[in-house]
């Protein structure tokens, strides 16, 4: 057994805590905010996320959740459709957060310790201590599950900037009925609209875009909407819920995945871009190869986790030179419409497994 910190209590930070106490570990979990947590995210699950959870226990219940299993790209007269190779699932973000705190709560060995905020976290020679109000707490292994914005990734001197151009995103969310059983992505210039069905009485209207794309933050909703005059005739703003927030930049990343004894999971690690909407089962794809070999954590690990983000990497890219481009948009419009089997086998490549 094995005393272990997690720092940052978001699906990640919950769903490693529950690997590692399942393994025999005993866990403490440290969160700033208190459960459950919202984050501005695009609230879709991939196939491979939604195998993951149910594994630990979650159960997805029809009132506060929906299933897809299709993506559907669209652009003024174009559109696209895609199939999945399994069930994806949408769901809020605060759904998601409450069950996987109470499957945590539940764990003997997990101790969680919400609005707790850590002073400094220091090395020694063979383990780590964290101080919290004037307490140092002794741990064999650190995992940095702590986001976008990792306090531990800073603290510990592995943040490097990105070399991409910036992102930010935004959502809001409507209480109204899907008006698809699929997930949607509206492309414009450098802006994207994801409409993701999160309940039969519920969708999340998520934004993605480059930071130089839109100048002023003043009425900046209505700003994004106007690049879509397609999604926005199908909003009723009575029935908007009038939580519009954004995110980012998206602007630095973790320089390692593990060092020494201190690992970085999820986007803690590397936010590549929401674009493909792989964020969790991405995150917790990894930490599945971490939690199974942490204490012997050798380089064929570190392989098989940086041939998962190379091949998000290659996805992402492609979808980014379309957000930049009407014209390659066009032409992967075309192509894949002419060439559906290979399309969906290129979906299915997104959201590989490294087992």
């Amino acid at each position: 057994m094995k005393n272990v910190a997690i720092i940052g209590g978001g699906p990640i930070g919950l769903y490693t805590a529950i690997k590692l106490a399942r393994r025999g570990n005993k866990v403490t979990l440290f969160e700033k905010k208190s459960w459950p947590i919202d984050k501005v995210c695009g609230q879709g699950i991939m196939p491979s996320g939604v195998n993951n959870l149910l594994d630990i226990g979650i159960v997805f219940n029809p009132n506060t959740s929906f299933n897809f299993n299709s993506i559907e790209y669209i652009e003024d007269k174009y559109s696209l459709h895609g199939d999945l190779h399994g069930h994806a699932i949408g769901l809020k973000r605060t759904e998601l957060s409450e069950q996987l705190f109470k499957i945590a709560s539940l764990e003997p060995n997990i101790n969680l310790r919400p609005e707790t905020k850590i002073d400094s976290i220091n090395e020694k020679e063979n383990h780590y201590t964290l101080s919290i109000s004037s307490n140092e707490l002794s741990f064999d292994f650190i995992f940095a599950c702590d986001g976008l914005n990792s306090w531990t990734r800073k603290s510990t001197g592995h943040s490097k900037k990105r070399v991409f151009a910036s992102r930010v995103g935004a959502r809001v969310h409507y209480t109204t009925p899907p008006w698809s059983n699929s997930v949607q992505v509206y492309w414009s210039n450098s802006i994207e609209a994801y409409v993701t069905p999160i309940s039969n009485k519920q969708i999340e209207v998520a934004f993605l875009w480059f930071q130089d794309s839109i100048q002023s933050k003043s009425d900046l909703r209505n700003k994004l909407l106007s690049h879509f005059p397609l999604l926005k005739d199908k909003l009723d703003e009575k029935q908007s819920q009038n939580d519009f927030r954004g995110y980012g930049p998206f602007s630095e990343v973790s320089s390692t995945i593990a060092n020494k004894n201190l690992f970085f999971i999820g986007d803690a690690y590397h936010f590549l871009d929401g674009i493909t909407g792989e964020g969790i089962s991405l995150g917790m794809k990894a930490s599945n190869i971490i939690t199974d070999s942490f204490e012997n954590f050798r380089t064929k690990h570190r392989v098989k986790i940086f041939l998962l983000y190379l091949n998000y990497s290659i996805w992402t890219h492609l979808a980014l030179l379309m957000s930049r481009s009407r014209s390659m948009r066009r032409v992967i419009f075309f192509l894949a419409k002419r060439n559906k089997r290979v399309f969906d086998y290129i979906l299915k490549l997104n959201d590989l497994s490294l087992s």
